[in-house]
């Protein structure tokens, strides 16, 4: 399914989506849910599938930690760009 794993970064979805995508925020129950693909190329693809990302832990008391909590945001912002989270939960949906 696109080569997507525990692992993979927010960097290499961006590449398989071809364009940016929305995610929640870090540090609460959703953290780093995939929200939308942005009609990007993986947008219906996963449909049954929730992607979770997250930073190293070495990262959680840096700036650009604190600057993506909470609300969603773009995985095109400069913060996340630099802490390239990686999918550490994959839940597929069942009908």
């Amino acid at each position: 399914m696109h080569a997507i794993s525990l692992g993979t970064t927010l960097k290499q979805l961006e590449q398989l989506n071809r364009k940016p995508f929305q995610l929640a925020g870090f540090d609460f129950d959703y953290s780093g849910t995939v929200l939308s693909w942005s009609h990007g190329e993986l947008e219906g693809v996963l449909d049954p599938v929730i992607l979770r990302l997250d930073p190293s832990q070495d990262q959680s008391q840096q700036t650009d930690y604190r600057s993506v909590l909470g609300d969603g945001s773009s995985s095109g912002h400069p913060a996340l760009h630099r802490l390239n989270p990686a999918v550490y939960q994959l839940i597929w949906l069942f009908p």
